[in-house]
């Protein structure tokens, strides 16, 4: 395995564009600052075919609002889906998306 490793950085890609058939991220764009989100967002989407999946901490009402800042402790970035949705439409991105709540 140790051969097809790489060391990257989620902002920007070490890969050409259109470079994978399913491009996904856990749990990991919630802890990135707004511009670093942008880019990595828009990094997905390039080094992406057609199939691309991100999963981001959100909340959809208070009370999940104020366990996910309990819980958090790295989280830079935290928005409920439809705020999610608006920047990836906004930034580009195509692909599918869910989130983790925190009841």
């Amino acid at each position: 395995m140790r051969p097809f490793l790489k060391v990257g950085n989620c902002v920007k890609l070490p890969y050409d564009s259109h470079s994978f058939d399913f491009v996904f991220t856990i749990n990991t764009f919630h802890n990135l600052k707004v511009d670093e989100l942008k880019s990595s967002v828009q990094e997905v989407e390039r080094v992406g075919k057609d199939k691309k999946w991100i999963c981001v901490e959100s909340y959809r009402n208070e009370s999940e609002k104020a366990n996910l800042l309990y819980w958090q402790l790295t989280c830079m970035s935290f928005y409920t889906p439809e705020e999610w949705a608006w920047l990836y439409r906004e930034w580009g991105y195509t692909g599918d998306y869910g989130f983790i709540y925190f009841e």
